[in-house]
C-alpha cells in the first residue's frame, strides 16, 4: 500500500466555531507553520486529480507527497490558505457545494460561513487549484434514497464539469457518510476517486473510492504533523479503531467494561 497522505482542513483563519467544531479550523498562523514544514522536509503537493494513477495501482506516487484538502470551499481559503500556498508553490485540491457557492454553510445551523462564489472560484481553477465535488447540498448521503443520492452525486459534477470546462473525477463524501451502496453509485456517476473522514494514509486501489485522510487543525504541532506522515500513524489509527469496535461489540452483548 503506497504512503500518500491526503491532507484533510476546513476553515483557515478562522477561530469563532463553537466546542464542539474546534477541530475544523486551523489559524492562519499554525496553517504557514505546517506548510513552511512541509517545504522545509522536502515534500511536494499533488492534487488529488493528479493522485489517480497512484491510488488506482497504476504507479507508484513519488516519495514526500501530501494531498492537500479542503472541504465546502469558504472564503477563507481564498483569503488565508491560498496565499500562503503560493508562497510555498504549493497545490490543493478544494471541494465544492455546488448548490451553495456564492452563499453559506447553511448545513452548520448557527455557524454557517461563507463560500467561495463561481467567478472566485473559476479563478483559483485558473490558477492551478484542483476544483472537485462535495456534493449539491451538503446531505448525509447514506440517509437519502438512492435516487436522490445518485442525483447529489451525479448533478453536482455535471455542473462542475459545465463551470470549469474540464473533467471532475474526485469527491469528498459530506460528514464522510457513505457505504458500498453510495461508493457504486459514485463510481456509476464517473469518479476515480473519493474521501471519507476516516483517518489513515497508506491505500489501495480497492479504496479508492473511500480514501482515509489526514485530519489538520490548529492543535496539529509539527511533532504531531511528522507522526501524522509516517505509515506508523496509518496502523495506530488502525489499532485505534479495532479496540473501539471489540468495545462497542461487547457492551452490546452486555459485557461490563471497566
Amino acid at each position: 500500500m503506497p504512503l500518500l497522505p491526503i491532507l484533510k482542513f476546513h476553515h483557515v483563519g478562522v477561530r469563532r466555531e463553537p466546542f464542539g467544531l474546534r477541530r475544523l479550523w486551523v489559524s492562519a498562523e499554525r496553517f504557514e507553520e505546517q506548510m513552511a514544514y512541509l517545504a522545509h522536509n522536502g515534500y511536494r503537493t499533488l492534487s488529488l486529480r493528479e493522485c489517480i494513477p497512484y491510488l488506482t495501482g497504476l504507479d507508484t506516487p513519488p516519495k514526500r507527497s501530501v494531498v492537500l484538502t479542503f472541504d465546502d470551499g469558504f472564503t477563507n481559503f481564498r483569503e488565508h490558505a491560498f496565499p500562503i500556498l503560493k508562497r510555498y508553490g504549493f497545490t490543493a485540491s478544494v471541494f465544492i457545494v455546488t448548490r451553495e457557492a456564492g452563499g453559506t454553510s447553511r448545513w452548520d445551523p448557527g455557524w454557517d460561513f461563507p463560500l467561495m462564489g463561481w467567478d472566485e472560484i473559476l479563478d483559483l481553477s485558473r490558477q492551478g487549484v484542483e476544483i472537485g465535488s462535495h456534493t449539491v447540498s451538503h446531505p448525509h448521503l447514506t440517509q437519502l434514497s438512492l435516487k436522490e443520492a445518485k442525483d447529489e452525486l451525479q448533478k453536482s459534477r455535471d455542473v462542475l464539469e459545465d463551470k470549469l470546462n474540464q473533467p471532475v473525477h474526485t469527491l469528498l463524501y459530506p460528514y464522510g457518510d457513505t457505504n458500498s451502496g453510495i461508493e457504486s453509485l459514485a463510481a456509476e456517476a464517473g469518479y476515480a476517486l473519493a474521501c471519507t473522514i476516516d483517518r489513515g494514509n497508506l491505500h489501495s486501489p480497492d479504496t479508492r473510492l473511500r480514501l482515509k485522510r489526514v485530519p489538520m487543525d490548529e492543535f496539529t504541532t509539527l511533532p504531531r504533523l511528522r507522526r501524522r506522515l509516517s505509515p506508523l500513524y496509518h496502523y495506530s489509527c488502525r489499532l485505534l479503531a479495532l479496540s473501539r469496535t471489540v468495545r462497542s461489540r461487547l457492551q452490546e452483548a452486555g459485557v461490563r467494561i471497566r
